[in-house]
């Protein structure tokens, strides 16, 4: 109920500003001041919850505080000097549930600062220990229409809990120095109020002037009151522990296992030669494991259409809570989002949507979710002229919304678009909830396409920018031949003739060739037949006449004369 009165809240406050897609926010902080302090048993320490907005305009922001009621008492909560002028949840602690929470909110524009109050707590110091305060559920919204979470850390506190000072006496007593504390780091958990995935952890402390356990003894009275005779640590998960008295050497760090997920504490102590130091804690928080699975659910306002559909998950994580959740919807980019999230969708037909969960560790779980929408009405196609010749027209006629854009597209490639006249107004309405108004709409194209089947479809995009899904297809069968030039289409099946002709054209110049060659071969004939004949008769007559040498010379050069003389002309 908490948070749908959070979210709620949230929502109203966006109601006041402009409309804007999701930007990519800056990073808030919320810590505690003061975060540190030492107060004794009996005395009160009034904390406050702030925020940094790291130069971003914030509307709203929650949280959990988190406190040991075993060293705390909770004395009260107050709003005085508050950056928030109403609240979803009032602010309210008790000592019995160790926590104190609060919902809150201020209009447009916003808060922008590095240090605004959210709340002021009052607690009572109840025995001695180290208290520390944490935030759980903390959430920190930017003033940008839509409620992006914005909170990129968030910080605890410790107090050092002591005794009660005794009331002052006549009697003067020396009191002697504070003995120095460690100062403890680590690099694998370097910020105490993060999280982090290690499996092991390295404490180093401070070492300066340490005496090696060989020293242990009589040296031990000689040395400086300062110096650091040995050390003795513990690593549990109490934030009060105090090591014992038994001095291991003091080797400036050591390597400890993490045996499994939570809020854990190293503690360590000087000995010197006046005695044991107060213990110095430094705190890691380790979460290896991942949200806990979970699904997507989508939900709808009353009154609202499909293309608006609320995003709703069920995100759990146990150890260090949910930090960012990404959604990505069909194959745009992901984009951070604060669940419940209202999709504003553009085109009915099929979607997708993908969410990741990142738990403050990095641990991440995602969940996939695929839905129909079923909204703005598709146009539809009546009649095409098909099949149809390469480079012939292609004319479409089909039905729409008055006012809509009909794109076309061929197998899937976009051929064109038509827009229809008038805009449907009054008690007329599109889809389900109304009469479905509709206006012829004719599409011609010459554009050129390869011959083949292919299947026509068409979608419609209403004036405020709404897209059906693809209409029912029709077939569409292109015959003919392309002829290419230089990449550039010259002839379709009209050209079919013309190129028969010059295939004819061929042939009639081949068979010329053809008869030509025939003719002159019989003609040769026709004269080696002729040559013949007159070399017979020759001889005859040699034989009949008995020819001298020079009468048969003179002969033969007769008949080579006749055989050389120009053929008569080829008929």
């Amino acid at each position: 109920m908490i948070r749908f009165r959070f979210v709620m809240a949230s929502f109203l406050v966006a109601v006041a500003v402009f409309f804007v897609r999701p930007a990519r926010a800056s990073a808030a902080t919320m810590y505690f001041s003061p975060s540190s302090g030492s107060y004794a048993v009996g005395q009160t320490i009034s904390v406050s919850v702030k925020v940094n907005t790291e130069g971003q305009a914030i509307n709203a922001a929650e949280g959990t505080v988190v406190f040991p009621n075993n060293l705390l008492q909770f004395k009260d909560v107050s709003k005085s000097g508050s950056i928030f002028s109403f609240w979803t949840v009032e602010p309210a602690g008790s000592t019995g549930s160790g926590r104190v929470t609060f919902s809150g909110g201020v209009p447009n524009p916003g808060f922008r600062g590095s240090s605004g109050t959210v709340i002021r707590i009052t607690f009572a110091v109840k025995t001695t220990g180290q208290a520390d305060l944490n935030l759980t559920g903390a959430r920190v919204l930017a003033n940008d229409g839509q409620g992006t979470d914005i909170l990129s850390g968030q910080g605890g506190a410790s107090y050092l809990l002591t005794a009660a000072t005794a009331a002052p006496t006549n009697t003067t007593k020396t009191t002697t120095p504070s003995l120095p504390l460690p100062v403890i780091t680590s690099p694998e958990f370097p910020d105490q109020t993060k999280w982090y995935k290690g499996s092991a952890v390295t404490f180093q402390w401070n070492s300066t002037g340490a005496v090696s356990a060989s020293s242990f003894g009589v040296h031990a009275l000689a040395v400086n009151p300062n110096t650091v005779l040995g050390a003795s640590y513990a690593f549990d998960q109490t934030s009060s522990t105090v090591p014992d008295e038994v001095p291991e050497p003091n080797t400036g760090s050591v390597t400890e296992k993490i045996p499994a997920d939570g809020v854990w504490y190293f503690h360590i102590r000087f000995l010197y030669s006046g005695g044991w130091s107060k213990t110095a804690s430094y705190r890691i928080q380790r979460d290896t494991t991942p949200p806990e699975p979970f699904t997507i659910t989508l939900a709808y306002e009353a009154g609202g259409s499909s293309f608006d559909p609320i995003v709703q998950v069920d995100a759990v994580d146990k150890t260090s809570g949910i930090a960012h959740t990404e959604l990505v919807l069909d194959q745009e980019p992901a984009y951070s989002v604060t669940t419940p999230y209202k999709l504003h969708l553009t085109k009915a037909g099929s979607h997708h949507i993908s969410i990741t969960l990142a738990d403050q560790a990095g641990n991440s779980q995602s969940s996939e979710l695929s839905f129909d929408v079923h909204g703005y009405p598709s146009p539809t196609i009546t009649s095409v002229t098909s099949p149809i010749i390469l480079l012939d027209t292609l004319v479409v006629h089909g039905t729409a919304q008055p006012g809509d854009t009909v794109s076309l597209y061929l197998s899937g490639t976009y051929l064109g678009q038509v827009t229809l006249g008038g805009k449907a107004s009054g008690g007329e309405s599109s889809g389900a909830q109304g009469v479905t108004v509709s206006a012829p709409w004719v599409f011609v194209s010459d554009q050129v396409t390869r011959p083949g089947t292919y299947r026509l479809t068409a979608t419609a995009t209403s004036s405020d920018n709404q897209v059906s899904g693809a209409s029912q297809s029709k077939t569409v069968r292109i015959t003919g031949t392309l002829i290419l030039l230089g990449g550039h289409p010259i002839a379709t099946f009209a050209a079919i003739p013309l190129a028969l002709v010059t295939v004819a054209t061929l042939l009639v110049a081949i068979f010329g060739v053809l008869v030509r060659m025939f003719l002159a071969l019989r003609h040769l004939h026709a004269r080696s037949t002729q040559a013949d004949q007159a070399i017979r008769k020759l001889r005859f007559r040699i034989l009949k006449t008995r020819m001298s040498d020079d009468q048969i010379e003179t002969s033969l050069e007769k008949i080579e004369e006749d055989l050389g003389k120009k053929p008569p002309p080829i008929v």
